[in-house]
């Protein structure tokens, strides 16, 4: 994962075995460049978690389609202040987004 593609995508997949990550459906994903990189990066050590941005609006798979994050890794336990943490960095990406925070160290379901 060393292509400018896979630089664009979420930390926490270089953790997944290759069996899971190529199994996954990206497509919603919104790719981490930019400040987007340093926003998420920071709100990782903040609450300490991965931090993955998706694009709004998406629908969930027909069951055993492939692979979805959601429901491949356990998400993180969030605190009230974390959850707003989030919620304030949606809101100043425009809304358009939706920041879901998985377990860290990543743990498969």
């Amino acid at each position: 994962m060393s292509s400018p593609e896979a630089a664009a995508l979420p930390v926490l997949l270089e953790d997944l075995p290759g069996e899971v990550r190529e199994t996954l459906d990206l497509d919603g994903l919104v790719p981490l460049d930019g400040g987007l990189r340093d926003i998420v990066d920071g709100l990782e050590d903040r609450i300490d978690a991965h931090i993955v941005v998706y694009r709004r609006g998406l629908h969930a798979l027909p069951e055993g389609a492939s692979r979805e994050l959601c429901r491949t890794i356990r998400a993180a336990d969030l605190s009230i202040e974390d959850v707003a943490r989030l919620q304030q960095a949606e809101r100043l990406l425009g809304g358009d987004v939706a920041l879901v925070a998985y377990r860290r160290p990543l743990e498969l379901r």
